[in-house]
């Protein structure tokens, strides 16, 4: 239930379908939903337009097509906490706390929503549901039969749109976190899993759409107030994984990205110098992606594997033979890039493949010489999964699939993938110029961020100029266009380099505009705008 200006509302899943099933609990992803009013309280004058504005927003989170959820298993939490923490309790039924308490409250997306029944304590009515990715395919290899399953968890912390949550807060939490977990189970109730996490560069920065290509970075706090929020982040990454931590981050040396690189090294250092731990909690790893895989040489990628083949052994994975924990994974690799996307993608399914080579040996459904790439039936599985799992996280964070997913997808780059690549890249500038404030404000209205109080001032009320300047601009480009392409016969040659000249002029004025006073004609939220922007929308 959701509390709007004009009473409560319920929220139900209208429909779903089966995704597959994870240790005998199908999984379900939801396809249709429906906002119930509970109460008929009639609305006047702003509060009805808001009302509207409200539901809107609603009913575009709900469309979308990666909510998950179980009635027994727990799409929260990974392997290892459940079979190993004293709360999960995973095999004293009998003890055991309810699923939603049990939940991971990072991944627990209608927790907000929830919390009338949480509050009447009406267990049974309260059903966690996760955003992310949940693909689950069957294998056979030499004669053996197993499952793999890939499960991305987005957390509802500092959650939203691209250009609209960069960087950390001050409680430690960071935009575009997602826990990724790979499983591989077969039968007798054998169980692997590897965790890998992504999340966006741990400290103070932004880059807020201005309407150019690539708004200009920077750091938005000074160290005494960056550090104790670095420090909160990896504490809790140790609290939860235990170390090694070992951060890779992709970003370019030099330029604007450089600046980030710098920044996070230092805080490295500062965070090692506390802990005084031997080897360090926190390894920093620092690989130019974009300068090492230059020319589509992308078998560089092997030099960032030999750097932290080391680290990998020691985190290892979790093992589980029916009740028998055979070993667990201690520690986790932690991937960025700017965005924490597309490179980030191609770094964790490089990592996701090692370790699944290793899992398989370990199993004995692989021979020591085997890997995932010499199972043309596996490597194809694992490829798509992974390329899927990348097109849905990109999709919910930029609005657009992944770039680099051709070599995600097929192993090699191709001119194809760089072509739906530049596809990608321009519909990317356009949603998060023109529509992701609304997606932002889908995202802050749904996960309980802002609260609808009738007392507050109309955040829909706030004055906008970008209708104005669009029209300008639409204006000059459909002038032009008509001039150059649909001349007139009976009009001279020196009035139709006239018109021509004067339409380019303005359309060449009004976008120089545009660029030097972007905030203006850029879709900003709404609901919680970005203070550096507020006074301009």
């Amino acid at each position: 239930m959701i509390k709007l200006l004009g009473g409560k509302y319920l929220i139900v899943i209208k429909s779903c379908v089966v995704v597959g099933s994870i240790e005998g609990s199908p999984v379900f992803r939801m396809t249709a939903s429906k906002i119930i009013p509970l109460v008929d309280a009639p609305l006047t004058g702003s509060h009805a337009g808001d009302e509207l504005q409200y539901l809107k927003l609603l009913e575009a989170h709900l469309a979308t097509p990666h909510f998950y959820f179980s009635h027994q298993f727990d799409v929260t939490n990974t392997a290892q906490r459940r079979y190993t923490l004293p709360e999960a309790m995973e095999w004293s039924h009998e003890k055991a706390k309810p699923l939603w308490e049990r939940a991971d409250s990072r991944f627990f997306w209608n927790k907000h929503l929830l919390k009338d029944l949480i509050s009447h304590e009406l267990h049974s009515w309260v059903l966690p549901i996760m955003m992310g990715f949940i693909e689950i395919k069957s294998v056979t290899h030499n004669g053996r039969a197993f499952d793999v399953a890939i499960i991305s968890r987005r957390s509802v912390k500092r959650v939203g749109t691209r250009f609209n949550r960069r960087g950390i807060d001050k409680e430690g939490n960071v935009a575009n976190c997602v826990e990724t977990e790979q499983l591989l189970m077969c039968e007798p109730g054998r169980l692997l899993s590897f965790v890998q996490l992504r999340g966006s560069i741990p400290v103070f920065w932004q880059q807020i759409a201005n309407t150019k290509y690539s708004p200009k970075l920077a750091l938005t706090a000074p160290d005494h107030i960056a550090a104790p929020a670095f420090k909160r982040h990896f504490d809790h990454l140790v609290s939860l994984y235990n170390k090694p931590i070992v951060s890779v981050n992709l970003i370019n040396q030099k330029g604007s990205e450089g600046l980030l690189h710098h920044a996070y090294q230092m805080h490295v250092r500062k965070f090692n110098a506390v802990i005084e731990s031997t080897p360090p909690a926190l390894k920093y790893v620092h690989f130019d992606f974009h300068h090492q895989c230059a020319k589509m040489k992308y078998e560089n990628l092997g030099l960032l594997l030999k750097e932290v083949h080391a680290e990998l052994e020691q985190i290892g994975y979790f093992d589980l033979d029916v009740k028998d924990v055979i070993s667990q994974q201690a520690g986790l690799i932690r991937t960025n890039c700017i965005d924490n996307l597309d490179r980030t993608n191609v770094v964790q399914t490089m990592f996701a493949r090692h370790v699944l080579t290793q899992q398989l040996r370990k199993i004995g459904v692989f021979s020591k010489d085997d890997r995932v790439e010499t199972s043309q039936v596996l490597d194809q599985v694992f490829k798509h999964m992974w390329a899927d799992n990348a097109d849905t996280i990109s999709l919910q964070y930029s609005g657009t699939g992944a770039l680099k997913n051709d070599f995600t997808r097929t192993g090699k780059r191709n001119i194809r993938g760089a072509l739906n690549d530049g596809i990608n890249s321009l519909t990317r500038y356009y949603l998060n110029n023109f529509a992701d404030g609304f997606r932002q404000d889908a995202y802050d209205l749904f996960v309980g961020n802002w609260l609808v109080d009738p007392a507050k001032e109309s955040p829909f009320a706030r004055a906008s100029g970008r209708l104005w300047y669009l029209s300008v601009l639409l204006l000059a480009l459909i002038m032009l266009f008509m001039v150059m392409f649909f001349p007139s016969n009976e009009a001279s040659f020196s009035w139709k380099l006239m018109f021509i000249t004067f339409w380019t002029a303005c359309l060449y004025v009004v976008w120089k505009f545009l660029l030097k006073n972007g905030s203006k004609l850029v879709n900003h939220p709404r609901l919680i705008p970005h203070p550096s922007v507020t006074s301009s929308v």
